[in-house]
């Protein structure tokens, strides 16, 4: 009967330690999302919010919205913003021309959360964490 109690109680100690792991993973990956929200909100709001709106719905005819279309591709997003666009966008109906200079210069981790915050508040889908792997592989093979 001892043993039975001493192997019953190992196994609640490990069925205890297993659920409480996955609660602290689950925990460290929304808090990191969360800080990517943080930092990638102000990234935008210091670097592209001046043409894009803070609301991301763009300015008159001048520069495009940030919008679920624009949002489709990860690494067409993620180069546009890397190299810029020299080409003519349609967006909803309305043609802008204006170029959009490169940010060559963010991060990969920057980058990672602007695009994070990007695609949070704009593409209509979950928020999840575009990593700063995504980030560095597209810099290195573009």
């Amino acid at each position: 009967m001892r043993l039975l109690q001493v192997v019953l109680f190992a196994l609640s100690i490990g069925l205890w330690t297993s659920c409480n792991s996955s609660s602290s993973e689950n925990a460290s990956k929304d808090i990191r999302l969360n800080q990517y929200l943080i930092e990638g909100k102000k990234i935008y709001e210091s670097h592209c919010a001046n043409c894009h709106q803070v609301d991301g719905k763009g300015f008159a005819r001048l520069y495009p919205p940030i919008d679920s279309v624009f949002l489709r591709d990860t690494t067409a997003t993620l180069q546009i913003i890397l190299m810029g666009n020299k080409n003519p966008l349609t967006v909803k109906g309305i043609e802008y021309t204006l170029p959009m200079p490169g940010h060559d210069f963010f991060t990969d981790l920057e980058l990672a959360e602007l695009s994070t915050y990007l695609y949070a508040t704009w593409s209509g889908q979950k928020a999840q964490r575009i990593s700063t792997e995504t980030v560095k592989t597209l810099r290195e093979n573009p």
